[in-house]
């Protein structure tokens, strides 16, 4: 279940953050002061809170399952549940907010979408609660814990998950939970609710108007004069306090007057604090609560559902429906071949997924893929998949996903120019920035690093970066990629300028996220270190790029200008023969001016 003191946190920051930029001000005790008055007059139980939590949900689902509906009967169910006419531009919200750019982003048909959310809309209304608490008052621990707390109200994907955490959770399509998690709908709406449950108690009303008197809770909307009624309170801090040292230094009580000194320098660091401070709340309130402030203000007539019982609402939820037989055969047979589509998708996504699990492989490709060992039968799934992949229409909304599968299967048997072409298929037709377009791209990189196509190589792998930092081998800000030397069964290596922008440098990433302590991690880099001199370049810097994960580790050493490849050096001249390999290691050990490193020769 959801932890008590998320749902507690973000029940009161929707009832505090209202349509203001509210934030609760920490000066001094005013933490302790503000916990003192939400037990004095927030009276709620963990119970109550818990159960409009669920009330809230239950409205929000009945509203969006309204919203989603043909005209005449979302109007029907509105009208009749809140008594009052309802506006059609209301009625039609949903629809023209959320239903239509979610289709069009995801390509469906919007009239199949309709009816095939309003469906599991349903469904999901018969399930028992998915939040509940016990019957007792809420610890002072759990109030100091929201009023510190600086979470967002993003909670779709919470809800989503106590779903997934009921036995008899019935088999929702991906695309009805993709609805909700668009523009965080579900979310928005059960907080919409939420807020106004509590907006309409007097508990609420009452803590609200004793933090505004305390000077606790503070509108931003003007930040200007925020600032000064927080500047004029610190200064009559700032003038007792000068007061109170003066008379003890007076009267020669020069211990407390000491002690005053140490305050007067907080109140004054306090002072100068306040503007950044109050820029720093002002926008974290806009990355965290504008959207659904912005969701409350534009679904505000929803309100009218609370003069209804949680019973009545749910019954009506059942009257709505998609009328079927109102569609024509020709669109009838066009819906039973899209179902039979997604089938086949779902299928061959299964099926795919089965055969990377025994090899274990994954969507995104591995450089020791290419080591997979595959017999006839599996050759045989695999190319019977890409056979039914090529029939499936691109249109579909996880085509992309199953071409990338698609792309990492052939690319563990060796078929690389197949897997290549899948790739910059799903790479073309993903969406601007997509989690598909950057996988995509990334992959595309490891495939021209087996081609040996290490410009192109690069471009992709800057290009998947740019989408998705999670793509970052070593720290590019630190040390930004100029070129890619080349790759190998550990890791690779770039030419990159130096976190100064002076000198160019060479960095090491390792494929395999290596964990234990530094000399385990970084051995390598500590070795050559010792060693390092006239002929072998010093370590300069290692790290990770998830330092707390110790995730994605690299190591950057110094650049030795105009050195050769070892390996293109003897792909060209092939290998010393005995005379020329031991006049080389005669000479470099005697002090000619060689430079030798691994994998590199350089003659000056």
């Amino acid at each position: 279940m959801m932890p008590f003191n998320t749902i507690i946190s973000t029940a009161l920051s929707s009832l505090l953050k209202e349509k203001s930029l509210a934030e609760i001000l920490i000066v001094e005790k005013a933490g302790d002061k503000a916990i003192s008055i939400f037990q004095a007059h927030f009276t709620f139980s963990a119970f109550e809170i818990a159960n409009s939590y669920q009330n809230s949900y239950v409205y929000a689902l009945a509203a969006i399952g309204a919203g989603l509906a043909p005209p005449d009967q979302k109007l029907r169910f509105l009208q009749k549940l809140t008594h009052s006419k309802v506006k059609r531009e209301f009625a039609d919200q949903i629809e023209q907010d959320y239903l239509q750019p979610f289709a069009a982003k995801v390509e469906v048909d919007k009239k199949q979408l309709r009816s095939q959310l309003i469906d599991n809309i349903k469904e999901i209304s018969k399930l028992p609660p998915i939040f509940s608490a016990e019957k007792r008052n809420l610890t002072e621990s759990e109030l100091a814990a929201f009023i510190h707390y600086k979470g967002a109200l993003a909670i779709t994907d919470l809800i989503l998950e106590q779903l997934h955490s009921l036995p008899d959770y019935p088999a929702i399509d991906e695309m009805v939970e993709a609805f909700f998690r668009f523009e965080d709908l579900l979310g928005n709406a059960t907080l919409f609710f939420l807020h106004e449950i509590f907006r309409r108690d007097d508990r609420a009303k009452n803590t609200i108007a004793a933090l505004q008197r305390e000077g606790l809770l503070l509108d931003m909307r003007d930040v200007k004069a925020t600032q000064e009624k927080i500047l004029t309170r610190l200064q009559q801090q700032l003038d007792e306090q000068n007061a109170t040292a003066m008379q003890a230094l007076k009267v020669g009580n020069f211990s407390q007057a000491s002690q005053m000194s140490s305050q007067l320098e907080r109140l004054q660091k306090s002072i100068k604090e306040v503007p950044q401070n109050l820029q720093a709340a002002k926008d974290a309130w806009q990355k965290t609560h504008q959207q659904w402030v912005t969701f409350a203000d534009r679904f505000d007539s929803w309100g009218k559902l609370l003069n209804s019982q949680i019973s009545q609402v749910l019954a009506e939820t059942e009257t709505l429906h998609w009328e079927i037989e109102a569609v024509h055969n020709d669109v009838r047979a066009n819906l039973a071949k899209s179902a039979e589509i997604a089938d086949d998708v779902k299928a061959l996504k299964q099926s795919m997924a089965d055969l990377m699990a025994r090899f274990d492989l994954s969507a995104q490709v591995k450089l020791s893929d290419e080591f997979t060992h595959h017999n006839s039968m599996s050759l045989k799934l695999i190319q019977s998949a890409i056979t039914k992949l090529k029939a499936l229409p691109h249109s579909h909304p996880d085509y992309n996903k199953v071409v990338i599968m698609g792309g990492s299967l052939l690319s563990s048997t060796g078929d690389i120019a197949a897997a290549e072409k899948l790739f910059l298929q799903a790479f073309n037709k993903a969406a601007p920035y997509s989690a598909e377009k950057a996988l995509a791209s990334f992959n595309l990189f490891l495939v021209r690093l087996r081609n040996k196509d290490y410009e192109q190589a690069l471009v992709d792998l800057q290009t998947a970066i740019e989408i998705d930092r999670h793509y970052a081998l070593h720290d590019i800000d630190k040390y930004p990629m100029i070129r890619l030397f080349g790759a190998g069964g550990m890791g690779c290596v770039f030419l990159s300028a130096d976190q100064w922008g002076e000198k160019q440098v060479v960095v090491k990433c390792f494929w395999e996220g290596r964990k234990g302590t530094r000399q385990a991690v970084f051995g390598e880099a500590m070795l050559m270190r010792q060693v390092a001199g006239a002929y072998v370049p010093a370590p300069l810097d290692c790290g990770y790029v998830d330092a707390h994960r110790q995730e994605r580790p690299y190591f950057v050493s110094e650049y030795i200008e105009g050195a050769l490849d070892g390996e293109i050096w003897l792909a060209q001249h092939g290998a010393f023969d005995v005379s020329t390999g031991i006049a080389v290691a005669s000479k470099w050990r005697k002090g000619y001016k060689w430079r030798m490193r691994k994998g590199f020769i350089t003659l000056i």
